[in-house]
């Protein structure tokens, strides 16, 4: 969400639900971003699966058979058989031979598992990622739900259809890692610019944001759509999943925050609860895994844990970095340095 041309992030206390709402799934890190999507309209070339009834089924066997079958052999009135292989020839399950009919080699596959394809057109709508950021081409990603309207977006915004085009003729790893739907074959993108396209063949981006809770994995990462109204995770499915090149999708999360980005982030925090700066800086910081672990003196341990609901062994959260994708962590403070 964006108040006042502001990003809202989560406050600690949302940040310690969801990491006890997701730890079912042994979350490693946690991120929250504002991820900014390409919700595009095209025109697909699709491939759809259908059974064949029953007496498709028996009569393409039957066709499908060692010997030419001819109408007087079917014992079947000779229009209600006509239809059924009229029905076969516009599917592209049957042809004649000059004999009789014979099944394509759709047909004879056909004949083997039951179901059948056919090539069509329709409109699909597809996700990606906007990376301007990073410097690199918007990249498709599978969204298990909608996201939501984005009215603000950046001058620059804009989307090229060579990267859809390109999708359908990844590697077969590629789209199966990325669930890419296994159905389209092609993107049909309108005439060259002198002539007029087809209303089906335009292509359509609308921007669009989803705010997100991200953890990581052993196999991976997960995202998990947010309410930024109060803060609220559905927890009980991710929105996305992605493995083990998560970060091609989103580059963000692999930019680790630097020191002084942990640094700012603890004397922020100090700052809120009235620690004295003197006492904030005292302290080292350094990142472990999901935790923030804060090295202070004695005295300036015992004033932190003598503070209500903060502490050492209280679950305080926070987050660092700057832009749209900040990492979360844990605050643990021990007893040490100065």
């Amino acid at each position: 969400m964006i108040v006042g041309g502001t990003w809202l992030f989560p406050p600690g206390r949302a940040l310690g639900g969801w990491w006890r709402d997701l730890s079912p799934r042994r979350p490693q890190r946690l991120w929250f971003t504002h991820l900014l999507l390409h919700r595009v309209e095209a025109l697909a070339e699709v491939k759809h699966a259908h059974r064949l009834d029953p007496v498709q089924n028996a009569l393409l066997c039957l066709l499908a058979g060692p010997a030419t079958v001819v109408p007087e052999q079917l014992r079947v009135d000779r229009q209600l058989l006509a239809r059924w292989l009229h029905a076969l020839i516009d599917q592209g399950l049957v042809r004649s031979n000059g004999q009789g009919w014979e099944p394509t080699d759709a047909g004879q596959t056909a004949a083997r598992t039951g179901a059948f394809t056919q090539p069509g057109r329709e409109r699909r709508t597809f996700y990606f990622v906007d990376q301007r950021e990073a410097q690199r081409p918007a990249h498709f990603l599978h969204l298990a739900r909608p996201a939501l309207p984005y009215p603000t977006p950046a001058a620059d915004w804009h989307f090229d259809p060579s990267w859809l085009e390109d999708c359908p003729r990844r590697p077969a790893e590629w789209k199966r890692t990325h669930q890419f739907p296994a159905d389209v074959e092609a993107i049909i993108v309108g005439p060259p610019d002198h002539a007029i396209p087809s209303w089906r063949e335009v292509v359509l981006d609308r921007p669009e944001h989803l705010p997100v809770a991200i953890v990581r994995t052993a196999g991976g990462v997960q995202g998990f759509q947010t309410q930024a109204e109060d803060w609220k995770l559905r927890a009980d499915e991710p929105v996305f999943a992605l493995g083990d090149d998560w970060e091609a999708v989103l580059p963000d999360l692999a930019a680790e925050p630097p020191p002084d980005a942990w640094r700012s982030a603890w004397q922020a925090w100090c700052r809120q609860r009235g620690v004295p700066p003197v006492d904030a800086d005292l302290c080292s910081v350094e990142r472990r895994d999901h935790y923030l672990e804060v090295r202070a003196p004695k005295r300036v341990a015992d004033r932190l844990k003598a503070m209500r609901g903060d502490g050492p062994h209280s679950e305080t959260w926070l987050l660092a970095g700057t832009g749209r994708t900040r990492a979360a962590v844990c605050l643990k403070v021990v007893e040490g340095g100065g």
